[in-house]
């Protein structure tokens, strides 16, 4: 699977139309099999076009043009179960930095029925709006983080191969352990809290190791909690965050943290408190050195879904409970 290196609008000549750019790419980049588009029409469920042709048995097995792996089976990719973001285009390029997507679909694989979607993709107009989704993360938001207009927006396909049913073989990585808290942390309550939180979380899971939040004080930055001259971190369904722990603890992050310690899959905002794990946190970011909860009060956030979002994406307010990063020590 991939992303088209090329962007469009909302008239894509229909599923026809978009179907044949992307065996176009493929072909082009000498990507052997027939693709298809990932999109929805008001009759068409984008999930029901991953078969088989000529069959009613679905495809499986995805990886992206570096061979490394996205998917294996339909229910995973809809229930959220991706080790990588899609990410590249067909020649391998990464296209994180140009995140749009067009798909007209919600995470279960059907329309989207709060958009037009263009005319079922056949019409560039003002008038109307399509559902996009980001290439940079997993879970739901692959495919579906909000609409864009069907005259003004551009993004890019995703294309999937659909000859081809071989399950896909995942090899575990080697590396400490991180995972992203089931649980929610009251930023009221303190460092050694998030702390405790990770450490029942990994100990309910019988994961070895101590294990701390990956949360910034303005005393101290989150990466300064750990050794980053020591092994990468790898969550617990054994994909590596990036090949070195100095690029994790810097945010430079392959796939995103997303993986609870029982291996389930999450899509939301975590507690983060600067926006990189090298910077400490200002006194408008941490919730009062996560001690308040004030209403009024907000703390910086990172997108577990997103690779290039996990830190400091955005705040919330100090009276909510988020997730953590928990990382081996």
């Amino acid at each position: 699977m991939f992303a088209t290196s090329a962007t469009f609008g909302g008239d894509l000549g229909g599923l026809t139309g978009a179907d044949a750019i992307c065996q176009s790419a493929a072909e082009s980049a000498k990507l052997p099999g027939t693709f298809v588009a990932w999109l929805s029409t008001s009759t068409v469920d984008a999930a029901s076009r991953l078969v088989l042709p000529g069959t009613t048995t679905r495809a499986r097995g995805w990886v992206r043009t570096d061979g490394k792996p996205v998917s294996d089976t339909v229910f995973d990719l809809l229930s959220g179960a991706m080790y990588y973001p899609i990410a590249l285009d067909e020649s391998g390029a990464d296209l994180r930095a140009m995140n749009h997507v067009n798909t007209g679909t919600v995470a279960g694989g059907a329309l989207d029925p709060s958009a037009t979607q263009c005319s079922d993709w056949t019409a560039a107009d003002a008038a109307q709006m399509y559902t996009r989704g980001d290439l940079g993360r997993t879970t739901q938001n692959w495919t579906n983080i909000g609409t864009i207009n069907c005259a003004t927006g551009l993004g890019h396909l995703y294309c999937f191969q659909v000859d081809y049913d071989t399950p896909l073989a995942v090899t575990p990585a080697d590396g400490r352990i991180a995972f992203l808290s089931a649980g929610k942390l009251d930023p009221s309550k303190g460092i050694a809290t998030a702390d405790a939180l990770c450490a029942s979380e990994a100990q309910a899971q019988a994961l070895p190791g101590t294990f701390l939040a990956m949360l910034s004080t303005q005393a101290q930055a989150a990466a300064a909690r750990f050794d980053g001259a020591q092994a990468t971190w790898v969550r617990t369904d054994g994909i590596a965050l990036a090949a070195s722990a100095a690029a994790v603890l810097a945010a430079q992050l392959d796939t995103p943290l997303n993986v609870d310690a029982a291996g389930a899959y999450h899509s939301g905002q975590v507690w983060c408190g600067s926006s990189s794990p090298g910077t400490p946190a200002a006194a408008a970011d941490d919730c009062g050195d996560w001690t308040s909860g004030a209403p009024g009060q907000q703390g910086l956030t990172g997108a577990s879904s997103s690779s290039a979002a996990a830190f400091g994406a955005t705040t919330n307010t100090c009276s909510t409970p988020l997730e953590v990063y928990c990382l081996q020590k």
